[in-house]
């Protein structure tokens, strides 16, 4: 039996032969979309070196076309995770977590305790507390990086409709972009013209946004002792 087999609970159905009032299926989500944001690096390295030979928009956008999805699908591997610790019984168990710890994170998701303006890392940072560990500082690594790349995969999920800023003194969405190019240029080492998205969805870029995320969750596990 391997991790895809299915645990089949409740009534039988007539003409299918099995329980299937609740199907689990208990698939390691995490580690499949770790795989697949990095095939879609490695697919992004490929067009880099292809649009470093021609200056063809359409490469251009192959290539920002799999800079934006690995980092989108690299985030969302770390919500995965996050999942499943809170629901998936095995990831508790095997780390020796005490049983009313488990308890506890378990009564948090089941009663939907977690605050609506939470981020994934903020969750992350709560069951630290729970576990009686230091949280992460906010400000620092690896905290800092992590979160850098949550609101480039928010901008990258929600895009507004808006003209591409390179200076500018007005407030406003456009003063968001600003900010968030501002952040990443010593990450990217931007220069002074720097604009998203063009300048930001890079190869660069995506490198950085990967072991941002590595080195948060290797931190995690390291100072919560769940083996992820």
């Amino acid at each position: 039996m391997g991790p895809r087999d299915r645990t089949i609970i409740g009534d039988i159905i007539p003409g299918y032969g099995f329980k299937s009032k609740k199907v689990l299926m208990p698939v390691e989500y995490a580690l499949d979309l770790k795989y697949e944001a990095e095939a879609l690096l490695d697919q992004a390295k490929e067009v880099a070196s292809e649009a470093s030979k021609t200056s063809s928009p359409r490469t251009r956008s192959k290539l920002k076309a799999n800079v934006r999805a690995a980092i989108i699908i690299k985030y969302s591997s770390l919500q995965a995770q996050l999942t499943e610790i809170y629901q998936d019984p095995k990831v508790l168990n095997r780390s020796n977590i005490p049983e009313h710890q488990i308890a506890t994170i378990r009564f948090i998701n089941d009663e939907k305790l977690s605050s609506p303006r939470s981020s994934t890392l903020d969750e992350f940072n709560r069951i630290l507390k729970i576990l009686g560990k230091e949280p992460f500082v906010k400000g620092e690594a690896p905290f800092q990086d992590a979160d850098l790349v949550r609101l480039l995969r928010n901008t990258l999920v929600h895009p507004t409709p808006e003209y591409a800023v390179i200076s500018s003194t007005e407030e406003g969405t456009e003063e968001e972009q600003r900010r968030l190019v501002s952040s990443l240029r010593p990450k990217l080492n931007l220069d002074s013209k720097a604009y998203f998205p063009d300048s930001v969805l890079t190869i660069e870029c995506v490198d950085w946004a990967f072991k941002a995320i590595d080195q948060f969750t290797e931190k995690f596990s390291e100072t919560s002792g769940i083996k992820l």
